[in-house]
């Protein structure tokens, strides 16, 4: 595992909520030493815009992060997402960049509104557009609220999938530790491990 930063354009949020969230929601410690960079004016940076796509992989460059995070993906274009050829030639360069340098490119996206409400919860096929944007990826996660606690859905390409049931902690609930649900016999095995028995009955 190679350390490195993180890059976030984010239209929805500027660095001082993205800090909020990441300090309060996440309890993470934020320091100003260059690991964690959030762009000024991501609308500089539009994908279907050659000069905004050149100073993206620029900076890419320049900066060589581990993560970079376009949130979301639907404001740094203006094409028709289900136009399968389009979001090819727009994703392709991310695409070329992530595996180049070993990095992960992470788009938020939506889905599909869907009649039942997401009951069941959502995959790959519910995402908005062409699937030719889930066909240009090597990992989904589609995120599904549940009241309280959110579903996470891991599809991917090269490896087995999996669904977690975390509790997300968010203004709404602040305070709240994250972390993935416990079921009472997760919570039975737990405290008997942190009591040292050897054997459970």
């Amino acid at each position: 595992a190679r350390p490195g930063p993180v890059v976030v354009f984010s239209v929805e949020a500027d660095a001082g909520e993205i800090r909020d969230i990441l300090e309060k929601g996440l309890g993470a410690r934020v320091t100003a030493d260059g690991s964690f960079l959030v762009a000024d004016d991501p609308c500089l940076f539009r994908l279907d815009d050659p000069d905004g796509l050149h100073k993206l992989l620029w900076w890419l460059d320049e900066v060589k992060p581990r993560l970079c995070i376009l949130d979301p993906f639907r404001d740094f274009h203006s094409l028709d997402e289900k136009d399968s050829g389009d979001m090819i030639r727009l994703l392709r360069p991310l695409r070329a960049w992530a595996m180049e340098n070993e990095c992960c490119v992470m788009i938020v996206h939506h889905t599909k509104k869907r009649e039942d409400g997401g009951a069941g919860g959502y995959d790959s096929g519910d995402i908005r557009g062409s699937s030719a944007i889930f066909g240009a990826v090597d990992a989904l996660l589609i995120l599904s609220p549940k009241g309280e606690q959110t579903t996470v859905r891991a599809t991917f390409k090269r490896a087995k999938g999996w669904d977690r049931t975390i509790t997300l902690a968010s203004y709404d609930k602040l305070g709240t530790a994250p972390g993935e649900s416990l079921l009472d016999l997760d919570h039975l095995v737990l405290a008997a491990h942190k009591s040292g028995a050897t054997s459970l009955s």
